[in-house]
């Protein structure tokens, strides 16, 4: 009896952790995009969609996820479990608290660029905080990164590396569809690139004239010798 109550507890806490995880999420995500200085990778494409039809971030977000929910029932076939199809509630909710951080934020107008840098900090220390809530459930993954678990089990691929593929497509796909039908990137401000400065002196021109304003220089060490021995350059 009192294990029963214990593990129903157990189970009461991790639901909460996953609850209020989705809400944060959803918020911060929100609040990032209408900071308008860049936006998450899993979010650009229904982001961009929204921009393009009459539906909300959050509605497009809900049907982009259902598409990641059938392709996962694709992969897996008879290995996929119907518990996963609570994904779909799931993320309906986390849809839901997408738009409804995006009329709250909308109360706040972000005018100048000071404002919008806080947000946007903001935003991504709760979407970090959400993230870890929602692990730390243990119960269910969002539809997404559930795809990408699918592909790595049926691919045999490490899971680290189809998320980057993941993440990738989804924003090269948002960059295409804004470029054809808005004619512009949409959630992008700022375009920064990290570098080792090697090829800076012959590029830094060409990628000043591309849009790239900020640049991030990292090296090894500032021993040149050290360097030679690291990069072999």
């Amino acid at each position: 009896m009192w294990e029963e109550k214990g593990e129903r507890a157990v189970l009461f806490l991790r639901l909460t952790y996953l609850l209020t995880g989705i809400a944060i999420a959803g918020v911060s995500i929100a609040a990032v995009a209408q900071a308008g200085l860049g936006i998450s990778p899993i979010s650009t494409l229904p982001f961009v969609l929204s921009k393009v039809t009459d539906f909300s971030f959050g509605a497009m977000n809900f049907a982009v996820n259902l598409v990641f929910v059938l392709f996962q029932i694709l992969l897996l076939g008879k290995n996929f479990k119907l518990f996963s199809l609570l994904q779909i509630p799931f993320v309906f909710l986390f849809s839901l608290s997408i738009d409804v951080g995006m009329w709250i934020v909308s109360h706040f107008p972000m005018t100048t660029y000071a404002v919008q840098l806080t947000v946007s900090v903001v935003g991504c220390f709760f979407m970090a905080l959400s993230i870890a809530l929602m692990v730390c459930s243990r119960l269910l993954m969002m539809p997404g990164d559930g795809f990408v678990l699918a592909l790595s089990t049926v691919t045999g691929k490490a899971y680290g590396m189809l998320k980057q593929a993941n993440d990738i497509v989804s924003v090269v796909l948002a960059a295409i569809l804004g470029w054809a039908l808005l004619g512009q990137i949409e959630g992008i401000r700022e375009v920064c690139l990290t570098t080792n400065g090697v090829l800076l002196p012959k590029l830094a021109v060409p990628l000043r004239e591309a849009g790239v304003n900020r640049l991030n220089i990292s090296l090894d060490t500032l021993d040149a010798e050290k360097y030679t021995y690291i990069t072999r350059i």
